[in-house]
């Protein structure tokens, strides 16, 4: 059973580079979850897991924007804080992040879910 957590996100409208970090733990681990809005408007977000190669093997995660009747979906392995070669990103332009937003604010929805084997 996957576990679940939204990440309300401000300022989206700001121009400029900026980030927000969120710490979570689940099945016993620490997941760091990134989103990068870098000065030519493309957000990036990813998870991270605090821990060895082998055990981001264990987990998969997904970023969803938006809502069940239009979305956009990512999903991929978590990987340590020092990754082996092309770090993975949800990475979508900044205007089409927005028109999934409200306002000056948007919502990614997060779920982390470990392999059963």
């Amino acid at each position: 059973r996957a576990r679940k957590i939204a990440f309300h996100l401000t300022g989206v409208t700001t121009f400029g580079g900026r980030a927000w970090v969120l710490l979570l733990r689940c099945y016993s681990r620490h997941f760091i979850i990134t989103v990068q809005w870098d000065t030519r408007d493309v957000m990036r977000a990813a998870a991270k897991i605090l821990g060895t190669p082998e055990d981001a093997e264990a987990f998969t995660y997904t970023i969803r924007l938006g809502t069940d009747s239009r979305k956009l979906v990512f999903q991929s392995r978590p990987q340590n804080l020092r990754p082996e070669g092309n770090p993975d990103f949800f990475t979508v332009m900044g205007s089409v992040a927005r028109s999934y937003g409200e306002d000056d604010s948007l919502t990614l929805f997060i779920s982390i879910l470990k392999d059963e084997f």
